[in-house]
């Protein structure tokens, strides 16, 4: 059930063994009077009243306990007829997932006419006759001048009215595929201000109504989003996949900036995801203070894929769900995304503020979002990048068309015909749409031939240790100061899981004297060859960005979460295209473009997986690059603009 509005959603810290949940079993016992069920739909609706009318208290008839709707004269319904309130509810039960037909059965009219006083309609509802085939049994019209407390508050949309109080409803949804952390909503005494279950089976989601239609100042308005729990929620714990962790940390006093600005632009928090510990690579049976969440694709048992996977599967498996953050070190963005088959980007570096997230590694980190419709990850990353005014020019017509398409063949990870014959086609259609050149090569021919550090070796030599490096070094900088903290606190050691116990004894013996400036200095001169020679801005007052680069990204085999490798610190000791994006700090799309086929040894029946590709571009070119895909996908007729939630893409 949903924690009270205004009650601390955590206990003060004791000395000794810490929990997590005392706080909310007592939240959830409180709440469990106000579940309850219509039409088969379960929902809850929140213990402080967002608006009040005294002036019905004690009136007969009285409108009785229970669901009922508001509607707001607004351009959508301008005026108090039986026509136009009917058409508002007709839409609503046509385009909202929480409002249905039983809320019609009151209907509270809120109106800017000037008059003496609220006026309660009952049986006969002459020149109501619309209304009355909607299921409407009675209308009380509000006017301004009544005393009704909490007006200027008051949406329309589905409501719960009790004791002459109107109270929000949200609709429970289960969370079958365990993709979340928590449900979380704000408080309705301060709408900066959050309140959350831990841990939760279901998510409350609020009505799309409540939030009107797009506007110019909040083109997000209503779109839900899930959160990987790596970023800072007002009155909220960050746990960054540790329950330790999360058993120090304080209650977050302000929402982190990237954040703030998807809610200033109207999107709506509905819940943190999960994630592995510490934001590191794990495969399933390594998760331990969380339970690994369920990619739904293929035949279920498929490995969601790295520390982003919480915000992927929310995506991967809820229509309920529009978008959900999630953060990248070293492909937490685009395997999870490629993995369940839904669009994502991985921001450049500096796109949005770092303030207020869980930073695992400075040189690396980024921040990216999944979302099922190629026109939706246009949007919101415009907007949110946008808002944010951003590092780098992004203006609208600047950098819109590339003139070079890389294709990278010899660095591709696998050799699946089917896969290659999909990017080939694919690379193909956007090089014809684009009017430009299809560039195949050899990244170790580019590399040798450039020689960014001197030593006349591969890029398989010159950078086989690198990306570890960085990876041990911002973990061991992470971790080690939460570790000493939370010694002094409980006297005790804080739990890490198998994974990044290896991981601290590999970084403790790696990282010896010197290999910190060398592992950056090898990262510098990838991104400088990166920028130069490979991934090239065309320049300010073109219209095009130069370069981008394609290749397949996928396993191109089942990933079965029920296998047990042995145990490793998740870190790579070898270069590879895929981390082309990250030791650069480049903006990276995942685009689904088709579905393989294999023989399942959990069903025993054909299933199908994602097939999906790596796109790339220069630094900062995130806003053109998305609508370059979006604009592309849209006139192909040919590749997906959108994917379906559930088994299949």
């Amino acid at each position: 059930m949903l924690a009270r509005p205004g009650i601390s959603p955590r206990s003060p810290h004791l000395r000794g063994r810490p929990t997590c949940c005392d706080a909310v079993i007592n939240r959830a016992q409180q709440q469990v009077e106000n579940a309850m069920e219509v039409q088969g739909i379960s929902y809850d609706w929140s213990n402080e009243a967002i608006a009040q009318c005294p002036c019905l208290q004690g009136q007969t008839p009285n409108p009785p306990f229970g669901p009922c709707v508001v509607v707001v004269q607004s351009p959508s319904c301008p005026d108090f007829s039986d026509a136009t309130v009917a058409q508002t509810l007709a839409l609503w039960l046509t385009t909202d997932d929480v409002f249905c037909s039983s809320f019609c059965t009151t209907v509270f009219y809120v109106t800017a006419a000037s008059g003496k006083e609220t006026q309660l309609i009952y049986p006969p509802l002459e020149g109501f006759l619309a209304l009355q085939d909607r299921g409407v049994q009675r209308i009380i019209k509000i006017l301004p001048g009544d005393d009704f407390r909490g007006l200027q508050n008051l949406c329309s949309g589905p409501y719960f009215w009790r004791d002459a109080c109107l109270h929000q409803i949200y609709r429970l949804y289960p969370d079958t595929q365990s993709a979340f952390l928590s449900s979380i909503i704000q408080s309705t005494c301060n709408d900066r201000h959050f309140v959350e279950t831990y841990p939760t089976a279901r998510i409350a989601v609020p009505s799309r109504i409540y939030f009107g239609p797009p506007t110019h100042h909040r083109p997000l308005a209503g779109l839900r989003f899930g959160l990987k729990d790596v970023f800072d929620v007002a009155g909220l714990k960050t746990g960054a996949g540790s329950r330790a962790y999360y058993s120090l940390s304080p209650n977050s006093k302000e929402t982190a900036p990237l954040v703030e600005i998807l809610l200033r632009l109207g999107a709506v928090l509905i819940g943190k995801t999960k994630l592995t510990q510490f934001a590191n690579g794990e495969d399933p049976h390594e998760w331990i203070d969380h339970t690994c969440p369920w990619n739904p694709r293929g035949d279920g048992y498929q490995n969601p894929d790295t520390s982003s996977s919480g915000s992927a599967t929310a995506v991967s498996s809820y229509d309920w769900v529009d978008f959900a953050v999630g953060s990248d070190t070293c492909g937490s963005i685009a395997c999870p995304a490629a993995a369940q088959g839904v669009f994502a980007i991985r921001f450049s570096k500096g796109a949005l503020p770092r303030e207020g997230v869980f930073r695992l590694n400075d040189h690396l980190d980024s921040v990216g979002f999944f979302a099922r419709d190629v026109e939706l990850l246009s949007l919101i990353t415009t907007h949110w990048l946008r808002a944010n005014g951003g590092l780098h020019d992004q203006s609208e017509g600047n950098l819109s068309i590339p003139t070079n398409i890389i294709y990278p063949w010899s660095s591709f990870p696998h050799q699946d015909p089917d896969t290659l014959d999909a990017h080939d086609r694919f690379v193909a259609s956007l090089t014809e749409f684009t009017k430009g050149t299809r560039i195949e090569l050899d990244l170790d021919d580019k590399w040798k031939q450039a020689n960014p550090l001197g030593s006349g070796l591969s890029i398989y030599d010159d950078l086989k240790t690198t990306t570890a490096h960085l990876h041990l070094a911002g973990f061991s900088d992470a971790v080690k100061p939460f570790q000493e903290e939370y010694r002094q606190k409980f006297l005790m050691d804080p739990y890490l899981d198998r994974v990044n116990s290896e991981k601290m004894r590999v970084a403790e013996r790696s990282l010896m004297p010197g290999i910190r400036h060398e592992m950056v200095r090898q990262k510098d001169a990838f991104s400088l060859f990166v920028r130069e020679k490979l991934i090239k801005t065309a320049g300010k007052a073109s219209d095009t960005f130069g370069t981008v680069m394609v290749w397949p990204f996928n396993p191109q085999e089942p990933q079965y979460r029920d296998t047990y490798p042995p145990l490793t610190a998740h870190v790579n000791w070898r270069w590879d295209v895929d981390y082309t994006a990250p030791l650069a700090g480049l903006p990276q799309v995942i685009v689904p473009i088709g579905q393989y086929e294999y023989k399942s040894r959990i069903t025993g029946n054909t299933e199908y997986l994602p097939i999906c590709a790596s796109v790339v571009g220069p630094a900062g070119s995130d806003i053109s690059l998305v609508q370059l895909l979006s604009r592309f996908l849209r006139g192909s007729k040919v590749w997906p603009v959108a994917v379906k939630s559930g088994r299949y893409i």
